[in-house]
C-alpha cells in the first residue's frame, strides 16, 4: 500500500481465504457452476453479441468489501461502462429482514456438509465462515446503492432462501 492514502482499502487483506489459498480457490472453482450457457444466453438476450466487450471484474467480489467499497467499486465500474453497457452481478445478498437473520442464516448453515468434499457442497464451516468474515450485505442496502452509482436494474433474481441475488444492470446516460 506503499503511496496510498491511510484509509484505503488494503484490497489483499480483505480477498478473503478462497481467494488467497490455493487448496481452497483449487476447491472453490470445482464447485461452483457458474452456468456459462444460461449466462451466455442471458447476455445475449440483453444486446451483447459477437462484437460486444466483455470485462470480467472478480467473481463473488463485492461481498469482500464493506458497504462503502461496494459504492466506491461499482461507480468506478460505471464510469467504465459506456451508457447502455450492461452490468451482471451475482453475489451472496441476503433478502430478508434483520429480525429473521438468525433464523436464516442457521438454516442457510445447516445445509452444509461436516467435511469438505471437492464434488460435494460446501460444509458448514465454511457457510459460518462467509457469514462471519465476508461483507455480504442486504437487498434492500445494495439495490439503492446500484441506482445512486448510475446503473438500472433491468432485472433482479432473489433466491427463494434470501441468500443470494442476481441482477442485469444498465448504465444510465453520461
Amino acid at each position: 500500500m506503499a503511496g496510498m492514502a491511510g484509509w484505503m482499502l488494503d484490497e489483499v487483506a480483505s480477498a478473503g481465504r478462497e481467494n488467497l489459498d490455493p487448496f481452497h480457490v483449487a476447491r472453490y472453482d470445482a464447485k461452483e457452476d457458474a452456468g456459462a450457457a444460461g449466462e451466455l444466453a442471458l447476455l445475449s438476450g440483453w444486446g451483447l453479441g459477437p462484437g460486444a466487450v466483455v470485462v470480467d471484474i472478480g467473481a463473488y467480489a463485492l461481498h469482500h468489501m464493506p458497504d462503502f467499497w461496494k459504492g466506491v467499486a461499482l461507480a468506478r465500474i460505471r464510469r467504465m461502462l459506456r451508457p447502455g453497457g450492461v452490468l451482471r452481478l451475482r453475489d451472496v445478498v441476503y433478502g430478508f429482514d434483520p429480525a429473521d437473520a438468525t433464523d436464516r442464516i442457521e438454516a442457510w448453515c445447516a445445509t452444509g456438509g461436516a467435511e469438505a468434499h471437492v464434488d460435494g457442497d460446501w460444509t458448514r464451516a465454511e457457510l459460518e465462515e462467509h457469514v462471519r468474515d465476508e461483507h455480504s450485505t442486504f437487498t434492500w442496502l445494495l439495490e439503492p446503492m446500484i441506482r445512486r452509482c448510475g446503473f438500472a436494474i433491468e432485472q433482479a433474481e432473489h433466491s427463494e432462501d434470501g441468500i443470494s441475488a442476481a441482477y442485469v444492470l444498465r448504465a444510465e446516460g453520461p
